[in-house]
């Protein structure tokens, strides 16, 4: 039986996948999250349009860096997942 080209195409992902020792990556939906202010000034103008608010988090004294940004998500964004 004959197999269409994108499904060889996908058994040579597969494979090479395989071949390579690539892991798969898990992601969930999140509505908030914390970034460091560098990470922030980075934020296109496409992503702040994303952002229905954002919460500063000060830093500990006596620790190192500059505290957190807790950005709030109009809409749900999907990052990695750890998992077991």
């Amino acid at each position: 039986m004959k197999l269409s080209i994108a499904k060889e195409i996908q058994i040579m992902n597969i494979k090479r996948m395989h071949s390579e020792n690539i892991k798969n990556i898990y992601l969930g939906p999140t509505n908030e999250e914390a970034i460091n202010p560098q990470d922030y000034l980075k934020l296109t103008e496409k992503d702040k349009l994303d952002i229905e608010s954002v919460r500063i988090i000060p830093p500990t004294l006596g620790k190192n860096g500059f505290g957190k940004m807790l950005i709030k998500y109009k809409f749900p964004i999907y990052r990695g997942l750890r998992h077991a």
